[in-house]
């Protein structure tokens, strides 16, 4: 595995489960994930109520500092192809799923296009993407907003963290 310093680009990425064991379901996309690039950190596990359908199982979410060569596009597209190869088993919006990558910011880029938009359009509405990426960048800016992660959350109406993992973000063996 390379060193991040190998690399050309930094992205946050949002990862959630909510079938089967999300540590095996982590676990797995953060090796494919480590085949494209190179994974920094990881945030703390939250674990939290479903956005969307409340009638499914709670999810287990975390966000990653990720470095690549690829450009958004292709890395978007591999990230689709991870959620294929570990089944995601998306059938309704914001639905029950095995994993969920999610590519919260690329650089510095805002991209709108028929495939993609980042930043994430809806990244700033919830606490389950908006806590982890703090932990992983406590001076986080929402390139939409121009705010802070850490103003978007005090001033989130709706929440659905439960609670949070007690592991540390050094982590290397993941899960």
């Amino acid at each position: 595995m390379l060193k991040k310093s190998a690399f050309q680009y930094k992205s946050y990425i949002a990862i959630g489960s909510n079938i089967g064991n999300w540590k095996n379901n982590f676990n797995q996309a953060l090796v494919l994930l480590n085949k494209i690039g190179y994974v920094e950190k990881i945030s703390k596990v939250y674990f939290t109520k479903p956005f969307g359908p409340t009638d499914q199982m709670y999810f287990h979410n975390a966000a990653i500092l990720f470095h690549t060569n690829l450009f958004f596009n292709s890395l978007f597209s591999k990230m689709q192809f991870i959620e294929k190869k570990i089944k995601k088993n998306k059938f309704i919006e914001n639905g029950p799923r095995r994993i969920d990558l999610d590519l919260i910011q690329f650089e510095n880029l805002k991209i709108k296009n028929h495939v993609i938009t980042i930043p994430h359009t809806s990244a700033h509405l919830r606490d389950f993407v908006l806590k982890p990426i703090l932990d992983l960048n406590p001076q986080f800016i929402d390139l939409n907003t121009k705010k802070t992660y850490k103003k978007l959350l005090s001033n989130l109406n709706e929440r659905f963290i439960i609670k949070q993992s007690r592991q540390t973000q050094d982590y290397r063996g993941f899960f």
